[in-house]
């Protein structure tokens, strides 16, 4: 059923730390296969599904936001954003 209030639109999923490092700017690549990676148009908007589970990363994503200028407080309050964007 469509109509004038249905909007499609693509939509992935993803795990934290990652999930916060794409909507924070720092995480500009994606290395996963399937065809939700194809090429589109800039500008396209899409939809970013973030898990419940948190990957283990061994902190490296904390690395890459300090990288970007984010102290420890800054960086928490994002991730703890990203949870609920």
């Amino acid at each position: 059923l469509v109509d004038e209030d249905t909007v499609n639109m693509r939509v992935f999923s993803m795990n934290l730390p990652f999930a916060a490092l794409l909507a924070n700017g720092y995480k500009t690549l994606e290395t996963r296969n399937g065809t939700m990676f194809t090429p589109y148009e800039e500008g396209t908007k899409m939809l970013l599904h973030v898990g419940q589970r948190i990957y283990p990363d061994g902190n490296r994503h904390m690395d890459v936001m300090r990288s970007g200028g984010l102290d420890d407080v800054e960086i928490k309050v994002e991730i703890t954003a990203s949870r609920i964007r």
